[in-house]
């Protein structure tokens, strides 16, 4: 099950050591005056980043605009949990346990990607605003950057950080 809302909150409920370094990475966009911050609002629509974070977890720095249900697929992952940290914008997320759901494309190593169908029943949304975020372990199946708003895309500044499953 997803873990969602504040940076506080998920750190306060994930005491795990291997994501300290992950939530002094994302308390670093919380600081107006960081350099950090400042590097994703130059970003452009459509353009992303890859930021090392030590070992083998990263971060994918990205700016682009929500989409419709439609447009999008499930998604989880095996090697990595998924930490993802919206810092302008709101985008909706859809979660369901991947034992509920239909392999649309088979597991890519090179990619930790496996694809799902969209299933019309079974989910739950989650409505993911500006400082807040969602932690998808590898048995969440997940579909983010969706219109929060019915009626039109959103863009968003996020990051997604990597970490390694343990």
């Amino acid at each position: 099950m997803p873990i969602f809302g504040s940076l506080e909150y998920m750190s306060r409920v994930v005491k795990d050591p291997a994501f300290a370094d992950v939530f002094a990475y994302l308390r670093g966009f919380l600081d107006l005056r960081s350099s950090q911050l400042a590097k994703i609002k130059e970003m452009a629509s459509g353009e992303s980043r890859r930021v090392s974070l030590g070992g083998e977890d990263f971060a994918i720095e990205s700016v682009y605009d929500t989409r419709r249900r439609e447009d999008a697929f499930f998604e989880s992952h095996r090697k990595y949990i998924d930490v993802q940290f919206v810092l302008e914008g709101e985008e909706m997320m859809e979660t369901a346990d991947i034992a509920s759901l239909a392999i649309s494309h088979p597991y890519d190593e090179t990619a930790d990607l496996i694809k799902y169908l969209t299933p019309q029943q079974g989910t739950s949304a989650l409505g993911i605003r500006e400082g807040m975020g969602a932690i998808f372990f590898p048995d969440d199946g997940h579909m983010p950057g969706l219109w929060l708003d019915p009626l039109r895309p959103v863009r968003i500044r996020k990051t997604v950080v990597k970490v390694r499953v343990w």
